[in-house]
């Protein structure tokens, strides 16, 4: 993958310039803003904010569900979680090698 030098080198800009806008600061005309960016596609270059999401599933493996005090602290723990952007899986005891080993999970 190609790095912000590699990047610099091709567009004939310094290494501040590209650095200063893949992080969207303006300090560049919007045609050099334009063709650092596509350059830096075309190489590959993983733009800082424009990443890929990754899975964002947290599993927690449960089996004690008889009692009021977990299923407060699972409340906590969910409330917390989709208030971060996370997904929740709650296995059972039994079935967690099943699901922890699935691509939902895992992914």
């Amino acid at each position: 993958m190609a790095g912000i030098r590699e990047i610099a080198e091709k567009a004939g800009v310094s290494i501040s310039t590209v650095s200063n806008v893949l992080h969207h600061k303006n300090s560049a005309s919007k045609e050099t803003r334009e063709k650092i960016f596509a350059i830096a596609q075309e190489l590959g270059y993983e733009i800082p904010g424009e990443r890929k999401e990754k899975n964002r599933t947290i599993v927690l493996n449960f089996s004690d569900f008889d009692t009021l005090y977990y299923l407060d602290i699972l409340h906590g723990i969910s409330d917390y979680a989709y208030a971060k952007g996370y997904s929740l899986l709650i296995c059972t005891g039994e079935n967690f090698p099943q699901y922890a080993t699935s691509e939902l999970c895992c992914g």
